[in-house]
């Protein structure tokens, strides 16, 4: 149905049919015919045939405004749902085609409904005599023309020729309403070492070998924007799981003894090929972050800082070496060697779009104070948030 057809309808038949409706109750009417005024007596059959079906094109006319109006109500709520985040813009699109669909076959019934009353009407005219027919066109003509220079036509159309380019500018303006929570997946790769209390990097027999030292990060985060709609700020905040592996140079492996843990040479039996212990932690990060965009979230630069906390969940030592027959083997021992089994610690992240650079540092020690030296880690990671 064409926006055009539902404007002529609303616009001209409403006041029309309300005109005819008032007007078809009375029995004679006056019409000016060849310079003389004459007086012209409906018949009463055809005056009340008339004004129900005047009274029929009227209910239509509101019937059909007031679909308008609910669609409108519709996509305003989905709007809402869509700027609170309550809504993806997925499913907010699929919602606002629905409405479309339903509101355009309610339409289109009730336009058939009045052109068929219309119809109906046309015939009822032609049945009259021609001085009735005359006065009956002359006052239908009169009402539209009146109706149509007045300003009380203030009924708001939804244009259904829209392409989508507009439909999404109309009804999901990122700019001026982005949502207010996304679901970001992080992952995250990168390097880690420890530093004693100095801040210098661990050395002698625990010395790592840093571009081996790697630390991989997966994780789900929730970011909401702070205040107004414009607002530049968010929080960000999720669950995570961090992978570290320590390499560590030369022969060295860490070892446990009944109070401590420490570093040494291994046994000259390994013919040490490469070393290294491992852990894990499920975190809990929290960072405020400064973004940008235009609209939307991570599509510009980013800035954020906050700190995190974390449960180890697990530790081991691998030793990779070869045996007497100069086969390749591998010797794996799990245990916690004294690692503090909670974290915490500061977090720093700057970006651009979804590429982030991030800075993770423990503010408690990674071994037990009482069992090893004071070492902290610190990890310096690059990856995506999509």
């Amino acid at each position: 149905m064409k926006n055009a057809a539902i404007k002529a309808l609303l616009c001209g038949t409403l006041l029309t049919a309300t005109g005819l409706s008032s007007r078809a109750q009375v029995d004679t009417t006056q019409s000016e015919h060849a310079g003389e005024e004459k007086e012209i007596t409906l018949m009463s059959k055809d005056a009340k045939e008339l004004e129900l079906l005047a009274e029929r094109m009227k209910e239509s006319a509101l019937e059909m405004q007031k679909a308008v109006q609910r669609q409108n109500e519709k996509m305003a709520e989905v709007n809402r749902q869509l700027a609170e985040g309550q809504m993806t813009l997925e499913a907010a699109q699929k919602a606002r085609a629905q409405i479309v669909e339903e509101t355009e076959k309610e339409l289109e019934r009730i336009e058939e409904q009045m052109e068929r009353d219309a119809e109906e009407m046309s015939q009822k005219a032609d049945q009259m005599g021609e001085g009735e027919s005359e006065a009956w066109a002359r006052r239908w003509e009169e009402e539209a023309r009146r109706y149509d220079q007045s300003d009380t036509n203030d009924v708001e159309i939804f244009d259904f020729d829209m392409d989508e380019d507009d439909f999404e500018w109309d009804w999901y303006d990122k700019k001026n309403s982005p949502r207010k929570t996304n679901v970001l997946v992080d992952f995250h790769l990168g390097i880690n070492n420890l530093y004693d209390s100095d801040f210098k990097p661990i050395g002698g027999k625990g010395e790592l070998d840093v571009w081996k030292s790697n630390i991989y990060e997966f994780g789900v985060h929730w970011k909401t924007r702070l205040g107004s709609p414009e607002s530049k700020f968010y929080i960000k905040y999720g669950l995570s799981y961090t992978w570290h592996d320590f390499t560590l140079r030369g022969k060295n492996i860490i070892a446990k003894a009944q109070d401590s843990v420490y570093f040494t040479e291994a046994d000259a039996e390994y013919n040490v090929k490469h070393t290294e212990y491992r852990n894990g932690y499920l975190n809990i990060p929290v960072m405020f972050q400064l973004d940008l965009s235009d609209g939307g979230m991570d599509k510009a630069f980013t800035l954020g800082l906050g700190g995190y906390g974390g449960l180890c969940t697990y530790f081991k030592r691998e030793i990779k070496f070869s045996d007497a027959q100069n086969d390749d083997a591998r010797e794996e021992l799990r245990g916690d060697f004294y690692a503090n089994p909670w974290r915490y610690g500061l977090l720093a992240q700057v970006g651009f779009n979804s590429f982030k650079i991030t800075a993770q540092y423990d503010l408690n020690p990674f071994f037990d104070m009482d069992k090893a030296p004071e070492y902290r880690n610190l990890a310096l990671t690059v990856g995506w948030s999509f």
